[in-house]
């Protein structure tokens, strides 16, 4: 199936989300439609560095091994990572891998997989968002100022090196939060490449959330007041699995669930990539628990969606990539913590 006949199939079945008000479903589409524009979803349906003195941690080097950096009241153990993904642990059952996850919301599950594969080394990538509703001239809130958080295994510096910030205010430990051009970052930033970004350091990750899109009627910046409870009341902290767990404060708090995308491999490419969301099951057009193969150009594919967790699973790469992921891939919730 080729990426224009997906983006088509995934804009015809975000039409039938139902969702509270025509401006949030609004919002929803234009979310997934900056995605669809940059990842390749095989869809059924279709701050300064974190205050550490001593982080000078090569990121690179692939063997799994934790690096501990410290700092003031801080000991934290970075991860091997892959172009901005994390590498995360593992553990085993025999010939089946377990790879732990936490979602920004701190809902936790476990994938499961043959060792056949090595889906770990792949790296993870996660998108959220976070919320802002204000009250307005009608009837119900508006969630005016909604934004998507793209969270990548990197440090400031790494992602925009020997930049000049445009502002900077302070975040809600007192680091500095900074705000910079896209055109100031080394690679294209998601999901608007024009616009300026907010940007965190939140441990080993990074979070960077647009402020405004140039030439856009559709995009309200934030100003200055914003921007600065953006940084103040956006908190989180580090699960023992490496991963970040968003805890917003009022006015802001943690946007819809299913808007949270599990990124595994460089979905911006070719395969071998595994991609999760709650978004695009539970509609007459989505795919069923049945697991759907195909091919595509030279790569093959499978997508289904989980019975129990309501992700939609989608991966593709060779075909024994594919084969091993539609035979033996589990998802399964682990308890909070």
């Amino acid at each position: 199936m080729r990426l224009a006949e997906l983006h088509n199939e995934l804009r015809e079945l975000a039409d039938g989300v139902p969702v509270d008000s025509a401006s949030a479903r609004r919002r929803v589409m234009q979310r997934h439609r900056a995605h669809q524009r940059r990842l390749r979803l095989s869809v059924a349906a279709g701050a300064v560095v974190l205050l550490v003195a001593a982080l000078t941690v090569n990121r690179r080097d692939g063997d799994g091994a934790d690096r501990v950096i410290a700092g003031p009241a801080t000991t934290l153990a970075v991860r091997p990572s892959v172009d901005g993904r994390m590498i995360p642990a593992t553990g085993r059952d025999g010939t089946t891998v377990r790879l732990p996850i936490t979602l920004p919301d701190g809902r936790r599950y476990e994938l499961r997989y043959p060792d056949s594969i090595d889906l770990a080394a792949l790296g993870v990538r996660i998108y959220t968002t976070v919320d802002w509703p204000l009250r307005g001239a009608g009837t119900g809130p508006l969630l005016c100022c909604s934004r998507e958080f793209t969270l990548t295994y990197a440090t400031i510096a790494e992602l925009y090196p020997g930049a000049i910030p445009l502002a900077s205010y302070r975040g809600a430990d007192g680091a500095p939060v900074l705000l910079f051009h896209a055109a100031q970052r080394t690679s294209t930033p998601s999901p608007y490449t024009t616009a300026d970004y907010l940007v965190f350091q939140l441990g080993p990750w990074v979070a960077e959330v647009w402020d405004n899109v140039p030439a856009s009627a559709n995009v309200e910046p934030l100003d200055e007041q914003q921007r600065g409870t953006w940084a103040s009341q956006l908190r989180a902290h580090i699960d023992p699995d490496g991963f970040v767990v968003l805890q917003p404060e009022a006015p802001l708090h943690l946007g819809d669930p299913k808007a949270v995308q599990i990124l595994i491999g460089d979905t911006y490419s070719v395969g071998p990539y595994v991609m999760l969301s709650q978004f695009f099951c539970g509609q007459p057009e989505s795919d069923s628990e049945v697991r759907r193969t195909f091919v595509s150009g030279a790569e093959s594919g499978v997508a289904w969606c989980d019975p129990a967790y309501g992700f939609h699973v989608s991966a593709a790469g060779s075909t024994a990539f594919t084969k091993a992921i539609a035979d033996a891939f589990e998802i399964r919730e682990l308890p909070a913590r």
